[in-house]
């Protein structure tokens, strides 16, 4: 009994935790108007309503251009995607500012990887070209898959990708793949 008490404890605290990444305080859950509201009073501004019905936004996060997407399954908050606009040579920094802060507010990630394809490696001075050609990655994840969590990596672009998810966004996620490919 005292094993299945503390099985259940443990699973609360991960739904718990999951819960937890979220993105400006916006729950899981959040209609458009609260997160609009929300988001407005961060002093995030241009928040528009796409053809999906997620909203897009801009603003400023740490020093950087913010441009964001709350994406909705039925009216409901499902995942965020912020991308930190860097120059290109800050991009790793950018990276490793957001990784120590995310880690200080969430913990450790379950993991990270810094990856390069020949003929680049870590501290060749041609990290950032690396990633642009999608010959090197820098990611850190944290939480659990189908339960949510967070993405923090470099994009080919060079920018900064935060992507905060709830349970919810798999099946989302599907749908919208199902949708997009009903054309075929």
């Amino acid at each position: 009994m005292k094993w299945i008490v503390a099985g259940l404890l443990l699973c609360i605290s991960m739904l718990s935790s999951a819960d937890a990444f979220t993105f400006a305080d916006m729950p899981w859950g959040a209609s458009k108007a609260e997160v609009t509201k929300k988001l407005a009073a961060k002093g995030y501004a241009n928040i528009k309503t796409d053809k999906d019905g997620d909203l897009s936004f801009e603003g400023s996060l740490v020093g950087n251009k913010a441009i964001g997407i709350a994406l909705f399954a039925n009216n409901s908050l499902v995942k965020v995607v912020i991308d930190l606009v860097t120059q290109d040579r800050k991009a790793i920094g950018t990276y490793e500012d957001m990784k120590e802060m995310l880690t200080k507010k969430y913990g450790q990630p379950r993991s990270s990887l810094k990856h390069f394809m020949n003929p680049y490696y870590e501290g060749d001075g041609y990290e950032e070209q690396a990633i642009r050609l999608g010959k090197g990655s820098f990611s850190s994840l944290w939480g659990k898959a189908g339960v949510g969590g967070m993405v923090l990596e470099i994009t080919e672009n060079l920018t900064v990708e935060i992507t905060y998810e709830s349970a919810a966004w798999p099946q989302e996620s599907d749908k919208r793949r199902a949708k997009a490919a009903s054309d075929f």
